[in-house]
């Protein structure tokens, strides 16, 4: 078996890697953000911060799968590597059980506490949730930016978030503010399930993305049979074996098994692989990464030896 990765287009290439710096930032600034949140819940806790302390921590995971993600689909000359996604999955679904069991056992003592008043005793956590609120606006820059000048799709995706992350940044401000002047619980209550919710949402889609990728219930088979088609119909001189086109993200990572003539050669082998990946990123402009595997046909040569006799 012969397996060769190709990048369909020299601009995608480029579009990928440049991505990646724009998701590096991105993760980077998720991070800080995340730290600074930790250490001012560390010195004035508040069950609104701790919450938007965990949004953060689900984000900054989220960043970090965007990231794998980009980097294995601009790594062309490889094959995308399948195994690290699911690894990297149950990692990440591990990692984020263990915070929201810890979440949850910080909200019931809470809940447990509340005779001894608010947890919001002071408008120290608002250097957080401020400070988060400026660093979301950069991300969402940063990647709304990046967006337009490469169209990469999961940059979009990321820049949408980290909008919706700037107005739950505002709410917990908002929050915060107002129950520590009003010192009531009801209204602590109200923001703290507010915060919840962007939470819920951030684990939806880190969870949706792993439960299809380990389920292998990304493969889109309308996408697979299409490419399949085409394939047979341009390439009449091989035979088209098992075709996959998995999302990851935003965009379809391709593989193709082809059976050829054991006597060709490579240099004719390498140019059948660009012809067929042309044909392939030809049926969606979402596919960004493609590997072509070839194996021998014996019954090529076969056919050929009971001709000749």
């Amino acid at each position: 078996m012969i397996t060769l990765g190709f990048t369909p287009v020299s601009s995608i290439e480029a579009r990928l890697r440049s991505a990646r710096s724009g998701f590096i930032a991105s993760a980077l600034l998720s991070f800080t953000g995340l730290v600074l949140e930790l250490a001012v819940a560390l010195i004035a806790p508040s069950i609104i911060l701790i919450t938007d302390l965990l949004h953060w921590t689900v984000d900054t995971v989220l960043e970090a799968v965007f990231l794998l993600v980009v980097y294995l689909a601009s790594r062309f000359s490889k094959r995308f590597p399948w195994s690290i996604v699911m690894i990297e999955g149950v990692t990440v679904t591990t990692a984020i059980l263990v915070i929201l069991g810890l979440y949850g056992y910080i909200f019931l003592d809470y809940i447990s506490s509340t005779a001894e008043g608010v947890s919001t005793r002071s408008l120290i956590p608002l250097v957080a949730t401020l400070a988060g609120g400026v660093i979301t606006v950069a991300m969402y820059i940063i990647q709304r930016r990046n967006y337009l000048r490469y169209r990469i799709e999961l940059l979009r995706v990321d820049a949408a978030h980290a909008l919706i992350d700037f107005i739950a940044s505002i709410l917990a401000s908002i929050g915060i503010a107002l129950t520590y002047w009003s010192g009531s619980h009801s209204v602590e209550l109200l923001f703290t399930f507010m915060s919840m919710m962007f939470v819920v949402h951030s684990l939806f889609e880190v969870f949706k993305d792993i439960v299809r990728t380990l389920t292998g219930s990304n493969i889109d088979y309308e996408l697979r049979a299409r490419i399949k088609d085409s394939l047979i119909e341009d390439f009449s001189n091989v035979e088209v074996g098992d075709v996959d086109a998995r999302k990851i993200g935003s965009f379809y990572v391709v593989s193709a098994k082809i059976l050829v003539d054991p006597d060709m050669t490579m240099r004719e082998i390498h140019r059948l692989r660009k012809r067929i990946v042309r044909s392939i990123t030809s049926c969606s402009e979402l596919i960004y990464h493609v590997d072509v595997k070839f194996y021998p046909n014996h019954r090529v040569k076969t056919r050929r030896r009971q001709h000749t006799r």
